[in-house]
């Protein structure tokens, strides 16, 4: 199917549902979803091509973003933004908001798992990635320009490292 052929949901579709936004930077989303596409055509393929893994992502990241700015009720309590690097920096804070947001209570038992779990799995222990938006074809000015609104609309600065 085309992608735009598939349905939308909107928030009212669910008027009890509490919706936890990670707000990071969507060129940054798309340089990385192009990567993980590009691994996954080496899987499938002799010839990858990673500039068309980029082309896609940007073309899915620039839909995501203007529906999303289309679709998002502004000031909706039901919307939770926490910010990507918030939850990369103190992942069991971000998770007492979204308890606390849900008036729920995180118990120590599961704080103590919560704690073991990001401990176990820091980022650094399976090494860094490397590649840049060039790798994938990925004019980082021109999404910026289309997708625009959402820096604006979320308080979200550009990720310096794809300045």
């Amino acid at each position: 199917r085309d992608l735009h052929s598939f349905p939308t949901r909107r928030s009212s579709d669910l008027p009890d549902a509490l919706y936890i936004e990670t707000l990071r930077d969507p060129v940054t989303a798309a340089v990385s979803n192009a990567s993980l596409s590009g691994y996954g055509q080496r899987i499938r393929t002799d010839r990858p091509n990673p500039h068309e893994a980029g082309r896609s992502n940007m073309f899915i990241i620039e839909r995501l973003v203007n529906k999303l700015l289309a679709d998002h009720p502004a000031d909706d309590p039901r919307f939770l933004p926490i910010p990507f690097a918030s939850l990369m920096a103190d992942p069991l804070s971000a998770a007492r908001k979204v308890y606390d947001a849900a008036g729920m209570v995180l118990d120590e038992a599961t704080a103590a798992r919560m704690r073991a779990y990001v401990e176990e799995n820091k980022k650094s222990r399976h090494g860094a990635n490397d590649y840049a938006p060039e790798d994938f074809g990925i004019d980082v000015a021109a999404l910026r320009t289309r997708i625009g609104g959402y820096y604006e609309r979320f308080g979200v600065s550009p990720d310096p490292k794809f300045s």
